[in-house]
């Protein structure tokens, strides 16, 4: 784009003053305009991270602001140089813009590869910086979009829904009554459908999930309990406040939803909150005072921008290779970094909100474990837990594995879910269903804790979920469609009422718009309060369930007997990929019979041994007191090996896990889940090996101690 600004040096320039105007215009419009109407439509983004109106007002002038006067001072220091210096460089500036700004209108036009797009984008951008240098008309439009700067300013802080997070927050509508007596326990679990937790003759599988078996023989589950969204940012305020989202749209704060059950209960309970998504709890009830300081918080804010950014602006192909942004809240590109660390990798630097994922569990463990006796009042507890939601990095045990990076579920494409790859889309299911199980050990520790206060009897104990999650070929993991609408509504739901002895199972249809009547009408509150749902023992009429999709703010609806036969469907083709039991966790893949067998008892061919393992190093060193096992293995191949083909991993010279190789990035890669007891503390020895015929296995990557 130099050369456009060097055949151009005999045109004439603005002056500095318009030159500023026509620089900060053309950034807007290439850069602050896209980002702003992407998290205008995505404000529970600064919700989710616990941003303050300061750190929206800061990013948003910081953004318009300082990149053009960095810019136009860089123009000021060339033009020290030369008047050619300077002209060259702005016009390099007006290029650059121009193809930012039509690679964004080419993406949205056309579904072409980079190939395709940057071409044409930096063609455009060559072509219009001359144009702007010769003809005056052209100039003269730009600076007619001059206060465009001011413009998108406004839009954003004052006319989107931003706006709202920068009003004050409204005064406490709490409910009146009489003093509370009975305890209420709120368990809110993050992307879980029903099938998940369900074994033979549609039970809890017992041996997989104990703490929800025993769950189930002590409370009322309603098996057949729906959502009413996709989104967490709208499934949990419809928990927290028995309302349906709107069709516009409202942002999960105290704001937006001012009667909830925090003001239900008011200061008539002793409560603890913890809601890492959310805001529904008001300020005056839940302090608060968790923020990180402002330093660390705009450079994650930042951090974070740079990745949506990219995601935003680049064409799809590039933008595949960054860190996924439909999977989180925070910390997109550093997630990882914390896991890194612990298994030796020391180029993975630490910053303050690193692994935000870790952090939210373990915000989540520390409520658990603070449960004391009760005092003068009831205590109210509500607890979010962001699992098993992606990322799925956890084991029954409690301990993690690593990712990856960008390619840290296969088989799952950013904001287009699930492709065609049926092997692919088993082991995501199979890491779902393994992190299920690290929410059964919380589960377990909630129950724990409450009887040790003496609590567990008294209490009206309520666990739930958000959303479900679907395993689908070519459909979403999450946004509710017509093929995964099942998968996504059904979510688990179990009531256990003060002093209730018995379980039972309700299938009647049961919403989770329900919950909060029925807090209300056990603790005998919200009198004079409208629901859009009704206590769970009320007659329920429903014929059909409706979620609402976020993405696309509309609701779906499928008729209750359609959504119980495609969900019953679903757990059909579950129980014969996992049956009941912890160990068919572990026996996914081609020729599960190999599992269990020692090298020495096959014929190997002659390998290179040549092809990569990820992380290598870190099954030379593996330390299960650090929190970290790597069991997801993984790495590359030779490209001249095909995707599909059958293939081992043996740990110390005993096959683990079978699985096929496929292609992603430009690469044949492998990917595979070993048992967390193959890899005890130590140094191990790991081989990766072709499956040819019979017992026959050709060597083809190997790590050794």
């Amino acid at each position: 784009m130099s050369a456009v600004a060097a055949r151009s040096t005999a045109a004439p320039i603005p002056s500095w003053p318009v030159a500023t105007l026509h620089v900060a215009a053309l950034w807007s419009f290439a850069f602050v305009q896209p980002l702003f109407d992407l998290l205008s439509h995505n404000a529970d983004f600064f919700i989710a991270r616990g941003n303050t109106a300061g750190d929206i007002l800061r990013f948003a002038f910081v953004l318009v602001l300082v990149p053009p006067a960095i810019l136009v001072a860089a123009e000021a220091l060339a033009g020290l140089v030369s008047r050619r210096a300077r002209r060259a460089l702005h016009l390099t500036l007006v290029a650059i813009f121009a193809g930012a700004f039509a690679l964004e209108l080419l993406k949205r036009a056309l579904p072409a590869s980079s190939t395709v797009l940057l071409p044409g984008a930096a063609f455009a951008g060559a072509g219009f910086a001359p144009l702007y240098a010769r003809a005056p008309g052209v100039r003269s439009f730009v600076t007619v979009l001059a206060p465009a700067p001011l413009i998108f300013l406004v839009l954003f802080l004052v006319l989107s829904p931003i706006a709202e997070l920068l009003r004050p927050e409204p005064g406490v509508q709490a409910a009146t009554g009489a003093p509370g007596r009975t305890p209420v326990i709120l368990l809110i679990f993050d992307e879980l459908p029903t099938i998940s937790l369900i074994g033979a003759g549609r039970r809890v599988d017992a041996e997989r999930y104990p703490a929800f078996a025993r769950l189930a023989r002590e409370s009322t589950w309603y098996r057949n309990a729906t959502t009413v969204s996709d989104s967490t940012t709208r499934a949990v305020p419809a928990i927290l406040t028995g309302l349906r989202p709107t069709e516009g749209g409202r942002l999960p704060t105290s704001r937006s939803y001012p009667r909830s059950v925090f003001t239900l209960l008011g200061d008539r309970w002793d409560q603890h909150v913890v809601e890492p998504v959310t805001e529904i709890c008001p300020p005056a009830i839940c302090a608060r005072d968790t923020h990180a300081p402002t330093r660390d918080r705009m450079a994650s804010l930042a951090s974070d921008l740079s990745v949506v950014s990219g995601h935003l602006l680049l064409p799809e192909d590039l933008a595949d290779t960054l860190p996924p942004i439909d999977r989180g809240w925070a910390d997109f590109g550093g997630a990882e970094r914390g896991v890194a660390r612990k298994l030796g990798d020391v180029s993975a630097p630490e910053r303050p909100r690193d692994d935000w994922w870790a952090l939210c569990v373990a915000q989540a463990e520390r409520a658990i474990d603070a449960i004391r006796p009760q005092g003068a009042r009831p205590a109210l507890h509500v607890i979010h837990v962001v699992a098993p939601h992606v990322p799925w990095r956890y084991l029954p045990s409690g301990v993690r594995y690593p990712e990856p990076g960008p390619l840290a579920v296969p088989g799952l494409a950013a904001d287009r879910g699930w492709g065609t790859d049926r092997a692919l889309i088993r082991q995501g299911w199979q890491r779902h269903l393994l992190q299920v199980g690290f929410t059964d050990r919380l589960l377990a520790r909630l129950i724990g804790n409450l009887e040790r206060a003496r609590l567990w009897d008294r209490a009206l104990v309520v666990v739930a979920a958000d959303h479900g999650a679907s395993f689908r070929p070519s459909e979403a993991r999450r946004p509710v469609e017509g093929g995964n609408f099942a998968d996504i509504a059904g979510v688990p739901l179990f009531v256990k009422g003060p002093f209730q002895r018995s379980g039972r199972v309700d299938d009647r249809p049961a919403r989770t718009i329900d919950i909060l009547p029925t807090i209300a009408a056990t603790v005998g509150a919200g009198a004079g309060w409208r629901f859009d749902g009704a206590p769970l023992d009320a007659p329920h009429r429903q014929t059909t369930v409706r979620v609402n999709n976020h993405n696309e703010r509309r609701d779906v609806t499928m008729g209750v007997r359609a959504f119980v036969g495609s969900r019953d469907a679903q757990l059909a083709q579950q129980l014969r990929l996992f049956p009941p039991g912890r160990a068919s966790l572990y026996r996914l893949g081609p020729n599960a019979d190999l599992i269990g067998r020692r090298l020495s008892a096959l014929r190997l061919r002659a390998g290179t041994g040549a092809d990569a393992v990820d992380r290598a190093g870190a099954y030379r060193a593996v330390d299960p007191s650090s929190g970290v096992v790597p069991v997801l293995v993984t790495g590359r191949l030779d490209h001249r090996e095909p995707a599909g083909l059958p293939l081992a991993v043996a740990v110390d010279g005993r096959i683990r896990a079978v699985m096929r190789s496929y292609r992603a990035g430009g690469q044949t890669r492998f990917s595979a889940i070993v048992p967390e007891a193959s890899l005890p503390a130590g140094s191990h020895t790991l081989d990766v090996l072709a499956v040819q015929r019979g017992d026959e296995m050709r060597p083809l990557a190997h790590t050794g101690r």
